[in-house]
């Protein structure tokens, strides 16, 4: 018969100490990953957002978005040089003269044209498409369907060939005075012309269709403001994609990301080129002139057109000048999406 070896008797302190000091691990513990949690990485409850995952966060679409960073050129000096650029080439002034009469014959097949239309018939891009779109509702009621049809491609036509024949004069003359081009490219010239103009011809057909919809649509809520509505924003975010097309050699719908983003650069610049030049358009465009107007213009009614001609192509100049001025960082922004977007993915 075995003795069974007496228990020691097990002390009480000794436990409470043990459970003390468990408990004060678990309380150092705890303590410090909540301190870990609401410090490290500048998230979590201190910042009201959840922690932050292991694979890192994803960032929100705000922050994915490009920014160029950089303000709108100032606007007197644009016009400057698109004056400067416009005044010393003859070649520019002769084929705005040329083109302005060939758009005469063509309007004047629906009737009298008006100084105030003879005015703006060569007005910028997508401007001169409220002529268009007018032209077409008028041409409707009075020639048929196939002739009128007919006749507005030939005017987007002509002016498809005229703003490839400027935009190719402007641009190399204008690089030269814009100073944060270190390197100028011509524009498309050559075996490249043919597929400028069907770029261009493009962006006419494009605008004709866009603001032909955007003006019904518009006059159902607001009715006659339409007429300034629509190409007005028309104006705003789609004015610069005729010279990204023929500038930087792109297709029509490819040239729309880099002219809207140009469009929305900081400073109030833009807007006040767009909004001055739609109201004085519009202006001149609307006011009543006599009915007992004769069927051909009198000479100071050409006087009058041809002023305002030279007057459209110095603002084209001047919306020339203003994308070269910031070219470069905002396409800049389109080399380095991919880069951004590898990073993101490797975020998530």
């Amino acid at each position: 018969m075995t003795k069974k070896r007496p228990r020691r008797p097990t002390s009480s302190m000794g436990s409470r100490g043990q459970g003390a000091r468990a408990g004060s691990s678990r309380t150092a513990s705890s303590a410090g990953r909540s301190r870990t949690g609401s410090t490290s990485g500048r998230g979590g409850v201190l910042q009201g957002g959840r922690p932050r995952r292991a694979g890192g966060t994803r960032p929100s679409a705000r922050s994915r978005r490009p920014d160029v960073g950089v303000p709108q050129p100032p606007l007197l000096r644009s016009l400057a040089a698109g004056l400067v650029a416009v005044g010393t080439s003859p070649l520019l002034i002769v084929s705005a003269f040329l083109g302005a009469f060939a758009l005469w014959l063509i309007y004047s097949s629906t009737g009298v044209v008006t100084p105030g239309v003879m005015g703006q018939l060569e007005s910028i891009p997508p401007m001169h498409t409220l002529l268009d779109v007018d032209f077409f509702g008028i041409g409707s009621r009075l020639l048929p369907a196939g002739g009128i049809l007919v006749l507005l491609g030939l005017i987007v036509l002509i002016r498809a060939g005229l703003l490839t024949l400027w935009l190719s004069i402007l641009i190399p003359r204008i690089e030269g005075h814009t100073p944060t081009d270190d390197e100028p490219r011509r524009p498309p010239f050559g075996a490249d012309t043919f597929r400028l103009l069907q770029t261009l011809l493009a962006i006419e057909a494009g605008f004709l269709v866009v603001l032909f919809v955007l003006a019904n649509v518009v006059a159902l809520l607001f009715g006659q403001l339409s007429i300034v509505f629509g190409p007005l924003l028309l104006m705003y975010f789609l004015l610069y994609v005729p010279v990204v097309a023929a500038a930087e050699a792109l297709g029509p719908v490819a040239a729309i990301r880099p002219a809207m983003r140009a469009a929305r650069l900081r400073g109030p610049q833009h807007a006040l080129l767009v909004f001055g030049y739609v109201i004085g358009t519009l202006s001149l465009l609307l006011r009543r002139y006599s009915p007992d107007l004769a069927v051909t213009p009198t000479l100071v009614t050409w006087s009058f057109a041809l002023f305002t001609t030279f007057v459209h192509l110095s603002v084209l100049g001047t919306v020339v000048h203003r994308w070269l001025s910031v070219r470069e960082p905002v396409l800049a922004v389109d080399e380095n999406a991919p880069e951004s977007a590898a990073a993101t993915s490797g975020l998530r």
